[in-house]
């Protein structure tokens, strides 16, 4: 569980990894969980970088809500 993360958004791939990896995973139809999954699978290393808590996707009534509070404090 020490290797498990949270991924955040947006996820940045060199086109020539990415397009491979989707391919790839077309042709063998195996559905992986994200683009990192997909492009890992093919033997390239994902680097992870830090993210933040502040990056969160806004959908709900209630994000907006905590969105507005985060704001108003800055």
């Amino acid at each position: 569980r020490n290797e498990i993360y949270y991924v955040q958004t947006p996820q940045i791939f060199r086109y020539k990894y990415l397009k491979k990896a989707l391919d790839t995973a077309y042709k063998e139809n195996y559905y992986g969980t994200d683009e990192s999954m997909l492009v890992n699978k093919i033997g390239v290393k994902v680097n992870i970088v830090d993210g933040s808590v502040f990056n969160f996707k806004v959908t709900s009534k209630e994000d907006i809500e905590l969105f507005e509070r985060i704001i108003s404090k800055r």
